[in-house]
């Protein structure tokens, strides 16, 4: 989640990464959660950054492909869909073969997780690595749920309602750990079921 620019270049300019990639622009983020609780669909332009998530010169240093990069997209609050530019039919079916994939080839955060200029460490992306849960809580959809709801001053019906509706709650955790040995990004991912616990009331 980046700040807004007419020019997507600046983003990846050695000049102004470190300052733009040092968390999520708050403004932005805002944006998508008010849109998360006002049930509004988002569409993302330049899923691939033009281009430049698809190669070498990517801020993390490393290639995504096409699946990843959409992958990425529609797993962000509120994201319905991606545009991407394509210049001929096999960059077509490059951005198509996301419908077929396996989760293995959707999977960004080895990416991610290993990137050399970016922090994601601590922060919950939502890949779901850390299941399975033992208590088969969805671990993923209770911190995006818990990272909602926290930006807030009140949590919204709709997201109480939301988190009601999964199987398996947050204070259901018995702290065993495996999910956090499974996760890349060294989430603290006990305390989070715990916050959860005391925000929903379950």
């Amino acid at each position: 989640m980046l700040p807004a620019s007419e020019d997507v270049n600046i983003l990846f300019e050695e000049s102004t990464f470190k300052r733009t990639y040092e968390g999520i622009d708050p403004k932005r983020d805002k944006l998508y959660h008010t849109c998360v609780n006002a049930g509004v669909a988002l569409t993302v332009m330049k899923g691939y950054a033009a281009g430049v998530l698809l190669s070498d010169q990517s801020p993390f240093e490393k290639a995504l492909s096409p699946v990843q990069c959409l992958h990425y997209c529609l797993t962000r609050p509120s994201v319905a869909s991606v545009m991407v530019g394509v210049a001929n039919p096999q960059q077509i079916f490059a951005a198509t073969a996301y419908i077929t994939a396996s989760n293995k080839e959707k999977d960004y955060s080895e990416v991610l997780a290993g990137a050399p200029r970016s922090s994601f460490s601590g922060h919950c992306m939502y890949c779901g690595h850390c299941a399975p849960c033992s208590k088969k809580i969805d671990i993923a959809s209770v911190n995006k749920y818990l990272d909602l709801a926290l930006i807030q001053k009140e949590v919204p019906e709709t997201l109480k309602n939301h988190y009601s509706l999964l199987e398996h709650y947050a204070s259901e955790c018995i702290e065993c750990g495996l999910c956090m040995k499974n996760c890349p990004f060294n989430v603290d991912i006990i305390n989070k079921m715990k916050q959860a616990a005391e925000l929903f009331g379950k």
